[in-house]
């Protein structure tokens, strides 16, 4: 590759000719067959990009002028044409400077520029490259600095009623906003339990979240906020308005996502109700396996109402719901319940109907299920439990004690988040009970703050002790003493 490079830049607008002749060699001694001539030429000097963009609003008041050319300028006449006025007419001061090789100018005004206020930029026709060759593209253009500092819209609005209760205040500002002002400056009366306040810089708004009581009057004040300048807001904002109802809420009392109901009872669901006046109910019966894996479109319909609640408003109430008409029993079996509400599209537990009770606990190595019964609570002897994966396939099963336990070895589960269950007789029989290892609610290990841990488990699972707790690369790892199932090993 042979590369030509003159000792001056090129002049902007020129034509320069090339030619290749014959007489010229490679390396190799080989010359050019035919000789090779083009004419090439350098653009115009041209602006390519200013700062601020032509039209900009918003501009900070401590903002540079950048103009970038597309070829080194002549910065003394270039420089002596930049011009900067205010909308008044009136000439700003400032010092141009240069950057890359005298493609980038930049004007730096002596003072600010003055808040919410238009200004024109003009590059005058005398601007011209190093080569004397003159700026192809003259140009003018206008920007307009930051507004006052004021409140652009506050939501909610004065005078709303039922204001969402979930939904934050949100104050937008115009101006560039000192957040630190904003604490003194805005105030809510009465104060929102909890209250905070949040700034998001990119939409200069401020956000306000905290509880309100329901059927409240809160009234929102901006007085003596101020912008980063340290221009203060002028005209002083009030809302007023009223917060609604709490947002309505329907779900499951005790939380839990698979209710055992008895066969000696009726079979009664108790959910906590907050201002829902009407639930659409849909249950359907599953078969055992559909029930272990809790398939969420399973089973056969065999029941639809809807339950219409006259709860007082805005206390959270526990209702029972039937699922059986006039308070029956449902067969034993096993079922899924769905429901809907105007807030909630579609929500579910999965509930057994059972005249056994059983307790199961689950290690790495061992499964054990204590078989009761679920009215007297005297413990079941002599009768089979089966254990099956979360899949619903049959791992393991024994036959209760005297006194209703059964303790099965295990080795074939990964972790002890698997889900186990443990199932006797099935729906139709005299008994009938099931339970899966993590019906367990808030009776975790973590719930009473002891080290658990729960898998995955290996074959084989050792602890090292080193030398040292950071090694660095290439540094030597020393093993102490290894320990394993409770014994030190020795190191030979």
């Amino acid at each position: 590759v042979y590369e030509f490079t003159p000792y001056n830049d090129w002049n902007s607008g020129g034509t320069y000719h090339v030619s290749l002749l014959p007489d010229m060699v490679s390396i190799a001694g080989v010359g050019l067959s035919t000789p090779h001539e083009w004419d090439f030429s350098i653009s115009e000097p041209v602006i390519f990009a200013v700062l601020p963009l032509p039209g900009a609003r918003d501009v900070e008041l401590a903002s540079l002028i950048h103009i970038w050319f597309s070829t080194p300028m002549d910065t003394v006449v270039t420089g002596s044409e930049v011009q900067v006025r205010s909308a008044s007419g009136a000439l700003i001061p400032g010092k141009v400077s240069w950057l890359d090789n005298a493609t980038h100018l930049i004007f730096t005004p002596v003072n600010h520029f003055s808040i919410d206020t238009n200004y024109e930029i003009r590059l005058g026709s005398r601007a011209r490259a190093q080569s004397s060759t003159p700026l192809d593209n003259p140009k003018t253009w206008l920007f307009t600095t930051i507004s006052s500092p004021n409140v652009v819209n506050l939501i909610p609005a004065d005078g709303t009623t039922a204001f969402e209760y979930n939904e934050p205040i949100r104050i937008q500002f115009a101006g560039a906003i000192d957040e630190t002002t904003l604490s003194a400056g805005v105030r809510i009366s009465p104060l929102l339990q909890s209250q905070q306040f949040y700034f998001d810089q990119p939409a200069n708004t401020l956000i306000i979240h905290g509880k309100r009581q329901p059927g409240e009057k809160y009234c929102v004040t901006v007085s003596s906020a101020a912008d980063i300048y340290g221009n203060m807001i002028q005209e002083t904002v009030t809302h007023c308005f009223t917060s609604g109802d709490l947002t309505a809420e329907f779900s499951i009392d005790n939380g839990l996502p698979v209710q055992s109901l008895p066969t000696d009872a009726p079979s009664i669901v108790q959910f906590r109700n907050l201002n829902t006046e009407s639930v659409d109910f849909m249950l359907y019966e599953l078969d055992k396996l559909q029930f272990i894996r809790r398939e969420s479109d399973a089973g056969t319909n065999i029941r639809q109402w809807t339950e219409v609640f006259k709860s007082q408003v805005n206390s959270s109430e526990v209702v029972a719901v039937s699922l059986q008409r006039f308070q029956d029993v449902l067969p034993m079996g096993f079922y899924r319940l769905a429901w809907r509400t105007d807030i909630a599209d579609y929500e579910q537990i999965y509930i057994s109907v059972v005249n056994l009770n059983l307790l199961l606990k689950l290690s790495a190595v061992e499964v054990l299920a204590w078989v009761t019964d679920i009215s007297t609570g005297k413990p079941i002897s002599q009768t089979a439990v089966s254990f099956y994966n979360p899949t619903g396939d049959l791992f393991a099963g024994g036959t209760t004690d005297d006194d209703g336990l059964v303790h099965i070895p295990i080795n074939n589960i990964n972790s002890v988040w698997e889900t186990v269950t443990a199932v006797v007789g099935q729906p139709g029989t005299d008994e009938f009970g099931i339970v899966q290892s993590n019906w367990y609610g808030q009776e975790s290990p973590d719930y009473f703050n002891i080290e658990f841990s729960g898998g995955p488990y290996t074959t084989h699972q050792a602890y090292l002790w080193t030398d040292h707790a950071e090694y660095q690369p290439g540094q030597a790892f020393i093993i102490m003493d290894i320990y394993l199932k409770g014994t030190i090993i020795p190191i030979t």
